[in-house]
């Protein structure tokens, strides 16, 4: 039996300020002397749990991803997610709606988070190809791991392997720091993975997916997904995310099979003591067994490009 992930109780509703960005209500609180964002669940989705398994198993994929707790304000579930960008070091969170905007010469649609096939794989690969990965990266082998592209490519194996569908131009960003010369920036951690692993759907629909029933299985469910990055900019439909990793590593097969071989290393044994931890009150046993069987499919179909 594994313990449970703590729930944080958070009791100052109005928090620090609001945050404008996405559809969720939000707001900063301090916990720890460090800034965090609490987010509500929104009712009869599971946002929470999604988001928390994610970012548990990025890191275990040794994915720079935000740090993420179970939380509680005033009897509702939510999560909150910790600030990555240090404001007394001068560090700045620049979206990739901003740094697209710049590429692009001021002709991007900014304020568009849907339908934007400017957000695609060239342009990104451009804007992240010009920086180096730090000396620093902790678990990256920067021999292989060169560039924050090459940095990239492991967030979209993430996605590709929770079926992550949010990958908008608001969340990836790079962190630069002002007080520092030159055009240093570092990739940001990947963040906001609640638009996954089946979260959106009732337990009703999950045991029909587990079942097989109908026209509906698990790789069906894996295979509709789209994520909010584009091939290129004339395409009019966005990429599934095993698309977008497949797309994005054909010409840096090292960096692909760096990734795959973390993949490689975790098993559904890994999956199941992660989302074991998630206490009952918040994930129904449909729930679990269907994030644990679209975990295992999906990394069975990630690491079948390894072996080609």
């Amino acid at each position: 039996m594994v313990d449970s992930y703590p729930v944080i109780e958070i009791s100052d509703p109005g928090g620090e300020k609001s945050e404008p960005m996405g559809t969720k209500a939000k707001f900063w609180v301090m916990y720890h002397h460090r800034r965090w964002l609490f987010k509500y669940n929104r009712l009869g989705h599971g946002e929470d749990w999604s988001e928390k398994i994610a970012a548990e198993i990025g890191h275990r994929l040794a994915i720079k991803c935000a740090n993420v707790d179970l939380a509680r304000c005033a009897g509702e579930s939510g999560v909150i997610a910790q600030n990555f960008a240090d404001d007394l070091a001068g560090e700045r969170l620049v979206h990739g709606n901003e740094l697209l905007n710049d590429y692009y010469n001021g002709s991007y649609p900014i304020n568009s988070s849907y339908r934007v096939s400017q957000h695609c794989i060239p342009a990104v690969r451009d804007i992240l190809s010009r920086y180096s990965v730090s000396k620093e990266s902790g678990d990256l082998d920067v021999g292989v791991i060169k560039t924050l592209w090459h940095q990239f490519a492991g967030y979209l194996m993430l996605d590709a392997l929770i079926g992550n569908t949010d990958r908008h131009h608001e969340n990836w960003g790079l962190i630069t720091r002002s007080i520092l010369p030159g055009s240093l920036a570092i990739l940001a951690p990947s963040f906001d993975h609640a638009s996954s692993l089946g979260r959106e759907l009732r337990d009703a629909a999950r045991g029909e997916f587990l079942s097989g029933s109908g026209n509906r299985n698990i790789a069906l469910y894996a295979k509709k997904g789209r994520s909010k990055i584009y091939p290129n900019p004339q395409s009019s439909k966005p990429l599934t995310p095993l698309e977008a990793f497949v797309n994005a590593t054909t010409e840096i097969q090292e960096a692909r099979h760096f990734w795959l071989k973390h993949l490689a290393a975790i098993d559904e044994n890994d999956f199941a003591t992660i989302i074991g931890q998630i206490p009952e009150s918040r994930m129904s046993i449909n729930a679990r067994r269907f994030a644990s069987a679209l975990l295992v499919y999906n990394r069975d179909r990630l690491l079948r490009y390894g072996s080609d």
